[in-house]
Order: C-alpha cells, then sequence, then structure tokens
C-alpha cells in the first residue's frame, strides 16, 4: 500500500512539474507571437542609429539607446563597459563622386570604412593600372601623384533574367533540414586567386600612397 501511495504521489508532483513548464511556455509563446518587439529593436540598433563601426557616434548611439532600453525594461546596472584602447573612430560625413569628361555623370560609391578624407572636393585625371606584376608596376612609377587610380579588370558582367530574390519552396526546406553537417578536418585558407592578388594590389596601394595619389576606386 505504501509503494502505491509513493507511485501515486510522484506521478501528481510530475504531472504538476508538466503543467507549469507547459503555462511557462505558453507565456513565452505569447509574448514572441504578439508581443514582440524584434523589428522595433533591429529597426532603432540599426537604420535609427546608422552603422555601428568600433568607436564610431552610430555605434555609440546604438550603445546608449540598448543602455537606456534595458534600464526601461527593469534592468538595474545597465551600463557601457570599456574593453581597452581601441584609438580613434571613423564617421563617413560626405561622399561624391562623378565623372566630368567627355560628359557629365554621376557614379554610385561609397568611401571604405577608415579610409583618409581629400580634404575637400578634388578634380582629377583617372589612371587604369594594369600590372600582374612587380615588373608591370613599374611603369606606373612617377605617375601617379594627384590622380584617381583604377585597377584593371578582366572579368565582365553579364546579364541575368532571375529575379534577385527567390523564394524557397518546402522541398528546398526540407533538404536544408536533412543536410549533414561535413565533419571532415580541413586546412582553411583563401583560394589561389586570391593569395595570388594579395602581393600586387598591396604593392599599388602602398606605390599610390608614397607618390601622392588622391584616391584609388576599386
Amino acid at each position: 500500500m505504501r509503494k502505491q501511495l509513493t507511485v501515486i504521489t510522484a506521478l501528481v508532483i510530475s504531472f504538476a512539474s508538466v503543467h507549469a513548464q507547459d503555462a511557462t511556455i505558453e507565456k513565452i509563446r505569447e509574448q514572441g507571437l504578439t508581443q514582440s518587439k524584434v523589428m522595433e529593436y533591429a529597426f532603432r540598433l540599426t537604420d535609427a542609429n546608422d552603422s555601428r563601426l568600433t568607436n564610431s557616434p552610430g555605434y555609440f548611439r546604438a550603445a546608449n539607446w540598448a543602455k537606456n532600453e534595458l534600464t526601461k525594461l527593469g534592468l538595474v546596472n545597465a551600463a557601457l563597459e570599456p574593453w581597452g584602447d581601441f584609438g580613434k573612430g571613423w564617421d563617413l560625413k560626405k561622399s561624391y563622386i562623378a565623372m566630368t569628361t567627355p560628359y557629365y555623370r554621376p557614379l554610385i560609391g561609397f568611401p571604405k570604412t577608415w579610409t583618409k578624407g581629400t580634404g575637400g572636393l578634388k578634380n582629377a585625371e583617372i589612371i587604369v593600372i594594369k600590372a600582374a606584376d612587380s615588373a608591370a608596376l613599374e611603369a606606373y612609377k612617377g605617375k601617379l601623384k594627384g590622380k584617381i587610380i583604377m585597377l584593371h579588370r578582366t572579368d565582365t558582367l553579364k546579364p541575368t533574367y532571375k529575379p534577385d530574390a527567390e523564394r524557397w519552396s518546402d522541398e528546398d526546406l526540407s533538404k536544408m533540414a536533412a543536410a549533414k553537417m561535413d565533419t571532415s578536418r580541413r586546412r582553411g585558407g583563401p583560394s589561389r586567386n586570391v593569395v595570388g592578388s594579395m602581393p600586387i594590389t598591396t604593392r599599388i596601394r602602398k606605390l599610390a600612397e608614397a607618390e601622392g595619389a588622391i584616391a584609388q576606386l576599386s
């Protein structure tokens, strides 16, 4: 009789625990499905505060917004924690590129992060560098001062008639879910093409800087 009572008591406790878990899970589901603020938070952290490059004004706007929002939610001691010396930040104030001859045409382009400014509007000749090695690069020495540099490219843009975005079908999603991870050990590293192109592009950049080129378009 005592064993039966023990089993019944254990079952009652087990059912009560499961019921409590179900209630908690349901509350989490309710919050996620009807009270979610994911899109609002994503908007505030990204579009509303701009890019969040380390030490940039956009980063501090987003970080301070997150800190203040955590405080509003009831968390205590929300603060921005320093993690060490980083140096100066970087922020884009204004960027403008246009072709002026043989006719005017505005160009779409953005400076890479951490690049120097031009110190105002510059009008300069374009010079296209066709150099696959150091020997070919020698021909451009003494010709880059005050110029805008472009690298010669051999690839071409091919037309496409497919939409930029496609919705995955149920079959596609099932294949993704059933995919198995490759656990074989491979030695990582850049491809042969990348390794081969890095030295010459680095030498071109250093030559352009040394000779006083205005900018390099990539």
